[in-house]
């Protein structure tokens, strides 16, 4: 087992009372929206408009399917033999991770749930019609069952050392190349605030500057265990020289210095706090919804009021939103779709009823435009606790010019304090769950797994999981059990 130093700093207000002792608030450069970037993609600028409780973003001049649209096109009903459109150059298929054939180029549909496409009594097989594959053709696929979505979970937190190497076995693979972004995450340091009781500071910022403070090099809101990752190879920190940390919480702020050693620095805060007795909570969906994500989106939508109904359960009393961003790509009806926070969540369920699964073509989609604006298009509280929940089957373009690469997404949610859970649908490929993976270690989240064929371990082993892993379980639960343990955990875990 990897032993961890821990580093306490005491700052040297902690052995005085008075408020002299706390600087005056610092000058801290803007944190600039990532979305700030992405007024152009691709040579073409972006189009908002209102739709309903939605705000759509797509690009000027498209939209409305794909490159190949067209009518649609009524096809064989046999699976994996859907014939393409004119122009179209295949039939479309979609295959979870170990099958042969890569997805949206021909072959069957193999449902979440199984090991090969279902047919007669287990649901049966229903036509997708052509609002789900617009332009595409029509392709069989799995009816909506009644039984729900298993998965499967890991923490690569809890084993970085392991992930350290999963990702230089990727990179020694050549994946890294143009498909994923080469994060350099394998020295990870931790910052924590406590107070005088010993307590989690949740919440509180922290700032990360070269030792004279010229150059601001990281920043980050603690979690609520008072805790936030940082990254020298990422924030391109010098290897010697000191570093200096400013804290700010409830209007105050304290400065010391750290000499970048250990792997864990813990900043005492000279004051008690307390748990607050109501906790807000902000959850997003960070949703694809392009046309194979038609089975996971409808289990979503039917188990979201039940997820709030276990919620309704906690002891704690919680002030909580939801908020949503949907995606699809370039050429589609929209590149993003964002429902903002609101804490009617009936009408926020009747809002993602309507969802529909539409377009896609190619494998990878806009994930990098999906997340830039769940990170700084939707209104946030400061703090509060912040969830992300991305469920999704595809890899982000990463050759879309002008695009804000998700790296900068990652470092722009640590910032805020955003921890983002990832859920790898059916059909992820290689690419995607190294980025899925690093998406949720980066932030601090769970790598979440739909099960195939009812065997969790091999599913864990299809995304590059050699460790055992716990039992599967509803997804529908491990949803809530996240948001549960944000709840109950805000400002009271253990150090």
């Amino acid at each position: 087992m990897r032993t961890t130093t821990s580093i306490v700093l005491t700052l040297s207000a902690v052995a005085c009372t008075g408020v002299n002792n706390w600087i005056e608030p610092p000058a801290w450069p803007e944190r600039a929206s990532v979305l700030a970037d992405s007024s152009e993609l691709k040579g073409r600028t972006f189009e908002t408009a209102a739709a309903g409780p939605w705000e759509v973003r797509k690009i000027s001049g498209r939209g409305g399917g794909r490159a190949f649209g067209g009518p649609s096109f009524s096809g064989p009903t046999t699976p994996g033999t859907a014939s393409p459109p004119p122009g179209a150059g295949g039939g479309v298929a979609y295959r979870g991770p170990g099958d042969s054939a890569p997805r949206g180029h021909g072959g069957e549909y193999h449902g979440p749930d199984s090991s090969g496409p279902t047919t007669g009594g287990g649901g049966g097989v229903i036509t997708a019609s052509d609002d789900f594959f617009m332009g595409i053709g029509k392709v069989d696929k799995p009816a909506a069952r009644a039984a729900v979505l298993r998965a499967g979970t890991t923490d690569d937190n809890e084993d970085h050392a392991a992930f350290a190497k999963f990702l230089a076995e990727q990179r020694e693979a050549g994946l890294m190349e143009g498909r994923c972004q080469d994060l350099d995450v394998a020295d990870r340091r931790e910052v924590r605030v406590f107070d005088v009781d010993g307590r989690p500071v949740a919440g509180a910022e922290v700032a990360i500057f070269d030792g004279d403070r010229k150059e601001m090099l990281w920043r980050g809101t603690t979690y609520g265990d008072g805790a936030f990752p940082f990254f020298p190879s990422v924030a391109k920190t010098s290897e010697s020289g000191t570093l200096m940390l400013e804290v700010g919480y409830g209007g105050r702020f304290l400065r010391t210095h750290w000499d970048g050693e250990g792997e864990s620095c813990a900043v005492r805060w000279p004051a008690e706090t307390a748990a607050p007795e109501e906790l807000r909570i902000d959850v997003a969906f960070l949703i694809d919804t392009t046309g194979s994500m038609s089975d996971e989106i409808q289990r979503i939508k039917e188990t979201l009021s039940s997820m709030t109904g276990k919620l309704q359960g906690l002891e704690r009393e919680v002030d909580m939103r939801y908020g949503a961003v949907l995606y699809r790509d370039i050429g589609d009806q929209y590149v993003t779709k964002q429902h903002g926070f609101t804490q009617d969540l009936d009408a926020f369920d009747k809002a993602l009823q309507a969802i529909k699964a539409n377009g896609g073509g190619d494998s990878p989609e806009s994930l990098n435009q999906g997340l830039a604006v769940a990170i700084d298009g939707l209104a946030w509280r400061d703090g509060v606790a912040k969830l992300v929940f991305l469920i999704a089957d595809a890899p982000p373009h990463m050759d879309y010019k002008g695009d804000v690469l998700y790296g900068q997404s990652l470092q722009a949610a640590v910032a805020r304090g955003i921890k983002i859970h990832s859920v790898a649908a059916s059909g992820l490929d290689a690419a995607g769950t190294v980025v899925f993976r690093q998406v949720a270690h980066f932030t601090r989240g769970k790598f979440v797994f739909i099960e195939y064929g009812g065997n969790v371990q091999k599913s864990a082993e299809a995304h590059g999981i050699q460790k055992k892993v716990k039992k599967s379980n509803n997804l529908d639960d491990i949803l809530f059990e996240q948001i549960r343990d944000e709840v109950v955990g805000w400002g009271r875990a253990a150090m």
